[in-house]
C-alpha cells in the first residue's frame, strides 16, 4: 500500500501551485506531482462524486494547502484571471459564459478540504515558499 502524500496543494488555475509545489520539492528534498499531470483519470464523474473522491483521497494528507491570492474572493478572481491570462493567455470563461475561476474561488467545499489557506497576493514566490515552510514544516 502506498503512503499518503504529506502535502498537497490545492486550488483554482494560476494560484501558484506549481511554482509553489516545485520550490517546496527542492527545499524538502521530495517529490513533486502537478495535480494536471493526472487529473485527466477523473474527468468522468459528476461533480459530486468527484468531490467525495477526492475529500476520501485527502482525508490520510497531512497538510492540504489551498492556494489562493487573498481572502477577498472577488480580488481574488480578479488576480488569477490577470495571471491566467498573462501565463496561458486564458480567461478561464467558457463561450457560453461559465466563468471557471470565480466558481473555483467561491465554491464553500473546496475549503472544506483544506487544513490551511494560504494566501500569496502581493509576495515573490520565493517569499510565500518560506510561509508555506514555516507553516507545515517538513514532517
Amino acid at each position: 500500500m502506498r503512503a499518503a502524500p504529506w502535502m498537497i496543494l490545492i486550488g483554482p488555475a494560476a494560484a501558484g501551485k506549481s511554482t509553489l509545489g516545485a520550490g517546496m520539492a527542492a527545499a524538502t528534498g521530495r517529490s513533486f506531482v502537478d495535480l494536471d499531470a493526472i487529473g485527466a483519470g477523473y474527468s468522468h464523474y459528476t461533480r459530486p462524486e468527484l468531490f467525495v473522491r477526492v475529500r476520501a483521497a485527502l482525508a490520510a494528507v497531512e497538510h492540504v494547502v489551498l492556494v489562493l491570492p487573498c481572502a477577498d474572493e472577488g480580488r481574488s478572481v480578479e488576480v488569477l484571471r490577470a495571471r491566467s491570462l498573462a501565463a496561458k493567455n486564458t480567461d478561464w470563461i467558457s463561450a457560453d459564459g461559465h466563468d471557471f475561476l470565480a466558481e473555483w474561488v467561491r465554491a464553500p467545499g473546496n475549503r472544506t478540504l483544506a487544513t490551511t489557506v494560504l494566501h500569496t497576493d502581493g509576495e515573490l514566490p520565493a517569499q510565500t515558499l518560506a510561509r508555506l515552510l514555516t507553516t507545515c514544516g517538513t514532517n
